[in-house]
């Protein structure tokens, strides 16, 4: 299957312009499945408000179902993203898929919301569930991990254990290179190509682009390479596969005493050389998630491995070991 990601403006006055370029990309080359931005059509500016405006929520509403019938103008036989949802009186950023085949059908909702300067998230949106609730899409498994949830592999072991076979993983991220590190512990944790695609900010550095398509080993697709301003989407044809049932070389405990792992590959426990720190739960000073972290708490970078530190764990996750290393 061909899958395609791709960036999209901030800037609502310059979208128009991006999505009849991307359209005209998509009748060149059509996509299978196509993975836009995290709730790509409003200005991140109304979450950086951080009390919540009823009016100016309905408004981002109506222009999402708005765009929602513009999909159909794309070469694509499937479409990934998220969107704001209003469910029962709760608001939602929730993953969904348009099909030709189908139509609209929703997924998984964000759990894990920032709420700080750069985004009041938990307080423009209500958590979401952790259950995968994973879409079929011609036969292939899809399950959707929201931006600052790529930070938390309880998420990615969730969707790998369900059976996804592709992750989308819409966002709205700066640079900072902890979401490289992040989106390839996805890959490897959960087993599955992961597809993440972003926003891109053209007045500052607020968001970069760099969307990404990244093997179950982790590798990010160098040909082609990651989205760029002057090529703002990139395609692959891969095969998907079923799911290592945990991640190569790392091994899992629940909250029942057994645990998985590792499959697939040995774990390595060698001493790395040369790393560097990066942490994964700089979330900023407020983060709204009724339940601790519970989380990896860094990862060390070398050129070509990861090394994962236990620290905090999921109640029903937890790493074996001190620390393992993971070849990417």
């Amino acid at each position: 299957m061909r899958l395609t990601v791709c960036e999209l403006p901030d800037d609502a006055k310059r979208r128009g312009l991006a999505w009849a370029e991307l359209t005209r990309y998509l009748r060149t080359s059509p996509t299978d499945m196509l993975v836009l931005p995290e709730m790509p059509f409003v200005e991140w500016t109304v979450f950086r408000t951080a009390t919540f405006d009823p009016v100016v929520w309905r408004q981002i509403l109506a222009e999402h179902d708005t765009m929602l019938f513009q999909l159909s103008e794309l070469a694509a036989e499937a479409v990934l993203a998220s969107r704001p949802v209003e469910d029962a009186g709760r608001r939602l950023n929730q993953g969904f898929a348009w099909t030709r085949v189908s139509g609209y059908r929703s997924s998984r909702s964000k759990v894990y919301l920032p709420d700080g300067p750069d985004g009041w998230e938990a307080t423009w949106f209500d958590r979401g569930s952790l259950d995968p609730s994973l879409l079929t899409c011609d036969d292939v498994r899809v399950g959707f991990q929201l931006c600052t949830e790529m930070l938390f592999t309880d998420v990615s072991w969730r969707l790998g254990r369900a059976g996804a076979q592709i992750i989308a993983a819409p966002r709205a991220t700066g640079g900072h290179r902890r979401w490289r590190a992040a989106a390839s512990l996805v890959a490897v944790v959960s087993g599955c190509f992961v597809a993440s695609s972003n926003r891109r900010s053209y007045e500052g550095d607020d968001f970069v682009g760099q969307s990404w398509i990244i093997s179950p080993e982790g590798d990010i697709s160098r040909r082609p390479p990651p989205t760029h301003r002057s090529r703002p989407w990139t395609s692959i044809s891969e095969r998907p596969h079923r799911p290592r049932r945990c991640t190569r070389g790392i091994s899992f405990s629940r909250g029942d005493g057994s645990h998985d792992g590792p499959v697939g590959g040995r774990t390595r426990a060698r001493r790395p050389r040369r790393l560097r720190s990066l942490a994964l739960d700089e979330l900023g000073d407020g983060h709204a998630a009724t339940e601790p972290l519970h989380q990896l708490v860094r990862i060390e970078l070398d050129a070509d491995r990861i090394l994962v530190e236990r620290r905090r764990v999921h109640p029903g996750l937890a790493f074996l070991g001190g620390g393992e290393v993971v070849d990417l």
